[in-house]
């Protein structure tokens, strides 16, 4: 125990050599970014293959990846948010309104580092799909107050407001259908 605290003291005198430090952390990151672009293509994959409880699973590696690992960059970031809106679209073409909600909320509310870095693009995807599950849940109050919290964040256009709703509305529409009656939902959009 006393050559440990020799060894810890004699340490804590010398500088650090850090000159090959940020080329270590750089490839930590790089490989945190290789996996997570992996998992993201497979994916995408799956959910243009209309397999989405797997392309869910696969999203959700990609997240536990960026949630487990300190080297993930900013690029990471701005995955993390494409990453859980693709998951939000599966949900609502499985009809899983609650997991779209969570989805939306952990890229519009999630954490503070990692909003820094979501797109904005996936953050209005976030609104968009929110108040659709909204609506598709009946909950009209509710995806007003997500639709003009968008407009006020500047992530929707103000005339196109009465736009945004209606088309929500549209997308809404067979997704309650298909709660009472049970159909498939049309699909929403393929991942870029």
């Amino acid at each position: 125990a006393q050559l440990i605290r020799e060894m810890v003291f004699a340490w804590a005198e010398e500088p650090l050599p850090i000159f090959g430090l940020p080329r270590v952390l750089q490839e930590e990151e790089d490989l945190c970014e290789s996996v997570v672009r992996a998992l993201h293509a497979q994916g995408n994959a799956a959910m243009n293959e209309k397999r989405y409880k797997e392309a869910l699973a696969i999203y959700g590696e990609a997240i536990s990846v960026i949630d487990s690992a300190n080297a993930c960059g900013p690029t990471c970031g701005l995955l993390d948010g494409d990453l859980r809106v693709h998951r939000a679209v599966c949900a609502l073409e499985l009809g899983r309104f609650g997991q779209v909600l969570r989805e939306c909320n952990a890229v519009l509310e999630g954490n503070p580092k990692r909003l820094l870095h979501t797109s904005t693009t996936a953050q209005a995807k976030a609104f968009r799909f929110t108040m659709i599950a909204l609506l598709a849940l009946d909950r009209k109050d509710e995806a007003s107050a997500v639709l003009e919290r968008a407009a006020d964040l500047g992530l929707l256009p103000r005339g196109t407001q009465s736009g945004s709703t209606k088309d929500a509305r549209e997308e809404a529409a067979p997704r309650q259908a298909a709660m009472a009656g049970q159909q498939q939902p049309t699909t929403l959009e393929k991942p870029k």
